[in-house]
């Protein structure tokens, strides 16, 4: 009986950890990621702004769905591999250089994500930035846990591989 007393603090205490130290995170951090690319800044940005493509090349997205517009501005529904859906909208647009879209789920802004692509000397860095907003406490502290870049990573990754699959 001790044991299962003892087992049952142990948990207790680590879901209390888990929480505190979430409770310690900011509640809406930012993350960004970089990549150097061969393409131009108007090829990059074709692609990045076709959202129907999407599936194509980005290994977590396994469909999208157009939406009528959200506030004016063009919508879809993502639905992930893990069968996540969310609202995706294309708050900033201004080619070749910037794309801002925002992520929604149940209505509320969960975060978004801004393209910055610079033209360099033979091609374009791409810089991801992903703000995450209204994250629950467990929620922060699994992100950081996780590694709180690692879908941006693996997105732009993906870009590239895009990218070097097109020759």
């Amino acid at each position: 009986m001790k044991w299962i007393l003892g087992l049952g603090a142990a948990a207790l205490a680590i879901v209390l950890l888990v929480f505190g130290l979430g409770y310690l995170l900011p509640a809406q951090p930012q993350d960004s990621g970089t990549i150097v690319l061969k393409q131009p800044p108007e090829a990059v940005f074709t692609v990045l702004s076709d959202v129907q493509e999407m599936p194509a090349w980005d290994r977590k997205v396994r469909k999208i769905e157009l939406l009528p517009p959200v506030d004016g501005k063009p919508a879809a529904k993502l639905t992930l591999d893990d069968g996540v859906t969310m609202t995706m909208v294309t708050a900033e647009s201004l080619a070749p250089t910037h794309l801002l879209r925002e992520f929604r789920s149940d209505g509320r802004l969960a975060g978004s994500w801004t393209y910055e692509i610079t033209p360099t000397g033979d091609g374009s860095e791409v810089v991801l930035t992903e703000k995450s907003a209204g994250k629950r406490p467990r929620g922060r502290f699994l992100s950081r846990l996780t590694g709180p870049a690692k879908r941006i990573n693996q997105h732009l990754d993906d870009l590239r591989r895009h990218f070097s699959k097109k020759g």
